[in-house]
């Protein structure tokens, strides 16, 4: 068999089965295809959604879903510039501000009970925090 690609006509390819130049594109996606999506997205979301993902993230994050608490930790506080470089009372500090900003947030949309629950699980969470530094 031969390792030279076989001429199928007139498929967009040069000789050596490359995408020739002016190629109207190859598999996959055409471009600005993932833009539409995400205005789509954009258009069936509205502010009581986007507030309902949040307190969902955050009771999760509480919770001691780690990849919640990094997902919150990295919109509110900021993602260290050097991983690792946060100590472990410089993280219990940063959890907590987070926390605290986050329920701020959420306060005017909660009922009393829910920011109860809300503020148990913040001190769950630092506590639980505080637990593992030690």
């Amino acid at each position: 068999m031969s390792n030279e690609p076989t001429n199928n006509g007139r498929n967009g390819r040069d000789s050596r089965g490359r995408f020739a130049a002016g190629n109207p594109g190859g598999p996959g996606r055409g471009p600005g295809l993932g833009r539409k999506f995400r205005g789509a997205l954009a258009d069936s979301v509205d502010d009581c959604d986007v507030r309902a993902i949040m307190v969902k993230t955050i009771k999760q994050a509480l919770g001691g879903n780690l990849d919640a608490a990094k997902l919150v930790l990295a919109y509110v506080v900021g993602r260290p510039s050097v991983a690792g470089s946060l100590q472990a009372e410089e993280m219990l500090a940063a959890f907590s501000t987070g926390a605290e900003l986050l329920y701020r947030a959420v306060e005017p949309m909660l009922t009393r009970d829910q920011l109860e629950s809300v503020r148990r699980a913040i001190n769950d969470g630092c506590s639980l925090i505080r637990n593992r530094l030690q």
